[in-house]
């Protein structure tokens, strides 16, 4: 099943026919509703980007005047550029400059533009509707307190989170520890002001348990851990196919889908930054912005 429901009559199994139900509750914009905050887990080439991307395109196609956020991973292969260009853009913090590369030319510099910001303010002044804004902190925890930040102004928004661990990590203490707790204790406030986050990772275990705890759905890719109290069973997710996933509701309703993949351009990029360059002046580079 794709992320655009199949409207052509024809008998579909009850798992299926559940899936496609339960999906529809990520593209929903029903105020009295609210947001929502979903995981998506599996193995590395299960497919969570290429079933991102699905949702990111499909509201960027239907309601082309939300905000989308989207964190990349830095030093790997650019996965928003599986969209055609005129989707997404690059901000990053002025304290964090970045360079584009294209892997497909040796590890090139590329001419494709950054944007840079000082504060949320600034950041939240230079987003654009109807694409992906693809944000780069110096600090990947900051994302906890941007998405906060964007509860103060209720409207639909939505903040999608590749390798959703580095930000909310198991495995912490100090500072960082006491900023998963106040995220934990916030996002519901969060879903209620509007914005859904919608997070994927390789393991569950390595995302803050505070912050899993408020978690209100779970898709399962292949290779993926399944929660314990989950009604999903190991068994049927261990069947699954690369492009299959199961959906969990609240740990009560659950149902299988199907997505299609995003493929790589010719042309592949990555991103890094110039901190760790022993030749950098740790500046934007001249003409960005």
């Amino acid at each position: 099943m794709s992320l655009t429901p199949n409207k052509k009559n024809r008998r579909i199994p009850k798992k299926a026919v559940q899936g496609r139900l339960l999906l529809e509750r990520l593209f929903e914009r029903d105020v009295d509703k609210g947001a929502v905050f979903c995981e998506i887990s599996g193995i590395q080439g299960s497919g969570k980007t290429s079933l991102s991307l699905g949702f990111a395109d499909r509201i960027i196609k239907n309601n082309p005047k939300e905000m989308i956020y989207w964190r990349e991973s830095l030093d790997s292969p650019c996965q928003f550029m599986k969209l055609d260009s005129d989707k997404w853009q690059i901000l990053s913090e002025r304290s964090f400059p970045i360079q584009v590369y294209e892997i497909t030319k040796d590890m090139q510099p590329a001419d494709i533009k950054i944007r840079y910001f000082i504060g949320f303010s600034d950041l939240l002044r230079m987003s654009k509707p109807g694409m992906l804004n693809v944000v780069f902190f110096k600090d990947v925890s900051k994302w906890m307190a941007f998405i906060q930040r964007l509860g103060e102004t209720p409207r639909w928004q939505t903040c999608i989170m590749d390798e959703f661990e580095d930000i909310c990590p198991q495995r912490c203490s100090g500072e960082l520890w006491k900023r998963n707790d106040a995220f934990a204790n916030r996002i519901k406030q969060i879903r209620k002001s509007l914005i859904s986050v919608i997070g994927n990772t390789q393991s569950i275990m390595d995302i803050d348990y505070r912050v899993r705890a408020k978690l209100m759905m779970w898709i399962y890719t292949y290779g993926s851990r399944v929660d314990e109290l989950s009604p999903v069973s190991k068994r049927a997710v261990h069947s699954l196919s690369i492009g299959s996933a199961w959906i969990d509701h609240g740990h009560a309703l659950f149902g299988q889908f199907k997505f299609p993949p995003y493929l790589p351009k010719k042309r592949i990029f990555m991103i890094k930054s110039l901190e760790e360059s022993p030749n950098s002046t740790s500046s934007p580079p001249e003409g960005h912005v």
